[in-house]
């Protein structure tokens, strides 16, 4: 019988940048070694191309379809590097969000020439709000609800817009003219904040003092999200004060 009579059919493997016929070794039982292919070495029992060993992938079992190619592919092995960098990158952001502050303060203030009667009369009464506001500024058509008695605790303010968002504030605290402390709540976004608008003298007129501030919580988003909060409102604050100042001063 010839020779090579006891060889079963090859198999063929194809991969990116390998196209190699691998045989098959001789049936179980047959003692006659496998005929050597040029190029190709025997290795685990199978072969494979010369220089490499058994697949990462391959049982080892005679005639295995994954003898001899190359798991993962050189383009895979990059895809992985980079999806591992990129997950080590995410949790080393989270994880960087429990060393920021957990509360958070934005502060404002300026000096109007006006009587502090006139000034608590447009920010103690929720319903002047609108007038100097920045957001309903920004947003004519925002859809404003109040409360009947919109000046003294309990008085109530809230708002639909699809720009500026929804939300609701309610006064906690009422000193007239000196201050007013209020509660706001942002139902979509799931936060709140303490907010206060406060009069002290200065000279012939009054200085106006607006702050926000709030806790973060132990999300690492909203820990991120703190950081720019000041840049965020800050512009807000400054340019209701403005609007204030002028009212307050012009009457319009």
């Amino acid at each position: 019988m010839d020779r090579d009579s006891g060889l079963r059919a090859l198999d063929f493997v194809v991969l990116p940048n390998l196209s190699t016929e691998l045989a098959r070794e001789p049936s179980l039982g047959d003692d006659r070694p496998a005929k050597k292919s040029k190029g190709l070495s025997t290795g685990g029992g199978l072969v494979m191309p010369e220089g490499r060993g058994p697949s990462l992938f391959c049982c080892g079992w005679p005639g295995c379809r994954f003898a001899g190619a190359t798991f993962p592919h050189p383009t895979m092995k990059l895809l992985l590097k980079i999806l591992g960098g990129l997950a080590a990158a995410i949790v080393a952001l989270l994880l960087a969000a429990f060393f920021f502050p957990r509360e958070y303060r934005i502060e404002r203030s300026i000096t109007i020439n006006a009587k502090p009667e006139t000034v608590f009369a447009l920010c103690g009464d929720l319903g002047r709000w609108k007038d100097w506001g920045a957001w309903q500024e920004r947003d004519p058509g925002m859809k404003i609800t109040q409360s009947e008695k919109t000046t003294g605790v309990g008085a109530w303010n809230a708002w639909i817009s699809k720009s500026e968002g929804n939300g609701k504030m309610t006064i906690t605290a009422y000193e007239p003219l000196k201050r007013v402390v209020y509660n706001l709540e942002f139902p979509d976004m799931g936060m709140g904040s303490i907010g206060s608008v406060t009069l002290e003298s200065a000279g012939a007129g009054v200085k106006v003092i607006w702050v926000d501030a709030g806790d973060l919580g132990m999300n690492p988003m909203s820990r991120w999200f703190g950081l720019f909060l000041d840049r965020i409102i800050g512009p807000d604050f400054e340019r209701g004060l403005v609007n204030l100042k002028r009212l307050a001063e012009t009457g319009k």
